[in-house]
């Protein structure tokens, strides 16, 4: 998997190549073309709301897909994606 550019993730997240576990963690979860096509699905993290649940299923089941990611963890790490973001649900 590729990397993509270190300022694409938060100082201290999980991915950020500045701590050796990051490095290992990034290499290991992170494909930067699958993020940047989430991230733009998604949009801006406070307009999530449940109705905006079953089109993201959708698309990250096509991801799945076509990446051929591991269907037993894409979930988990789509999930792990959008803390990253700072995704919050908003339904009022």
């Amino acid at each position: 998997m590729q990397a993509g550019p270190s300022d694409a993730v938060a100082a201290g997240s999980r991915f950020d190549i500045s701590h050796a576990q990051g490095k290992l963690y990034r290499e290991r979860y992170w494909n930067h073309a699958i993020s940047m096509l989430w991230r733009k699905k998604v949009g801006s993290p406070q307009s999530v709301s449940s109705s905006d649940i079953s089109p993201f299923r959708k698309f990250a089941r096509e991801l799945t897909r076509q990446y051929r990611l591991d269907k037993a963890d894409a979930p988990e790490d789509f999930f792990k994606l959008c803390f990253d973001m700072e995704a919050r649900l908003n339904d009022g």
